[in-house]
């Protein structure tokens, strides 16, 4: 589907939630120092690592949600038997409900919006509806939303419990089109995946604009537009907007 060369002033600009608007990877490396000085056989492996591979393991708890492998209740305990096994060390079902038990907490402790998330939301606000599309549960979502502060910018959620789908799939992108009231030429599309958010996006027709906070090297192929913040704000609106 041909992409729009210039987007300025779309009607509506989709986000993505984690690592996008929510500093995940802030608070996830946060808990899981903490979890680590208390819970030796994490300590097996370097932060970094025990990090990615933590991601990794999200991502996977997310899909088998989806196609009802698992409950949403169970996939916190069973992230963190796979991790432990990660570690080298098969542990029971109980400790691991315990450890995800404390890393939940210990995340909650340490959330934060991405800098300049709710300068940028106001701005844009201006001309257009802003909408969070998400591979996570809406409960979940919604109150990390509520905890950074960002609830009452967000005009809308939407997530694999209503899209039955998960990103990059089209049939999400599509709800939230239908939601924002929007065709995908005057849409915009921010978010830190490349297959998920950028290439989603881009399957649809929407414009996509990459948060590459970690200013890593852009792939090969089709140039795409990219934020590496979202500071200063005037640059970032220009991004999305086409303008700049």
């Amino acid at each position: 589907m041909p992409l729009s060369e210039n987007l300025a002033d779309p009607s509506l600009v989709l986000f993505d939630l984690d690592n996008t608007l929510f500093d995940d990877r802030h608070a996830r490396l946060a808990a899981l120092r903490e979890l680590r000085s208390t819970e030796p056989l994490l300590a097996r492996r370097p932060l970094s690592a025990l990090s990615r591979e933590y991601e990794r393991l999200l991502d996977a708890g997310s899909s088998a949600i989806m196609s009802g492998g698992i409950a949403p209740e169970e996939a916190p305990a069973l992230g963190f038997e796979r991790l432990a096994m990660y570690c080298g060390e098969r542990i029971r079902a109980a400790r691991a409900a315990e450890c995800a038990a404390r890393y939940r907490s210990l995340h909650r402790a340490h959330r934060r919006a991405v800098p300049g998330s709710r300068k940028l939301i106001e701005r844009l606000r201006w001309t257009a509806r802003i909408g969070v599309v998400t591979n996570w549960v809406a409960g979940e979502q919604r109150e990390k939303l509520r905890a950074i502060g960002l609830e009452d910018v967000v005009d809308f959620l939407v997530t694999p419990d209503t899209a039955h789908a998960t990103k990059p799939d089209p049939r999400i992108f599509r709800q939230a089109l239908r939601t924002g009231r929007s065709p995908p030429e005057r849409t915009a599309m921010v978010g830190d995946s490349l297959v998920y958010d950028i290439a989603g996006a881009r399957g649809c027709g929407i414009r996509p604009i990459w948060l590459n906070r970690g200013r890593r090297a852009a792939p090969p192929g089709e140039p795409v537009p990219e934020l590496s913040s979202f500071l200063p704000t005037s640059r970032a609106v220009a991004r999305i907007t086409g303008r700049g």
